[in-house]
């Protein structure tokens, strides 16, 4: 087999395009760059938005229950660096712990 891409230089481009600049290329990630932040934020607010819909809808407690501790495992698992994942872990019991504790329920 011949040389992979991998293994030229430049990132896997042939050798006259890694020296290229892409102006546009950059505009274009720059823009978005710009534009994730606030669609993450907006994405959190719809699902901060469906969860209250949910909740006024009367779905089961039982499966919105373990629906959000399943996506708090999972984005924990999937999102944190494993390093940090059972401080945070422990944090977010310890969070619930207290929430829990505000709206008298242990």
């Amino acid at each position: 087999m011949g040389d992979s891409l991998a293994s030229r230089p430049g990132r896997g481009y042939p050798p006259r395009m890694a020296r290229r600049k892409f102006p546009a290329v950059k505009n274009l990630i720059a823009q978005v760059e710009a534009t994730a932040a606030p669609e993450a934020a907006n994405a959190l607010d719809g699902l901060a938005a469906g969860i209250t819909r949910a909740l006024r809808s009367g779905s089961d407690p039982y499966a919105m229950a373990g629906l959000l501790v399943e996506a708090i495992a999972a984005t924990i698992a999937a999102h944190v660096p494993a390093e940090q994942q059972p401080e945070i872990a422990l944090a977010v019991v310890e969070l619930l712990h207290e929430r829990l504790s505000a709206h008298d329920v242990i």
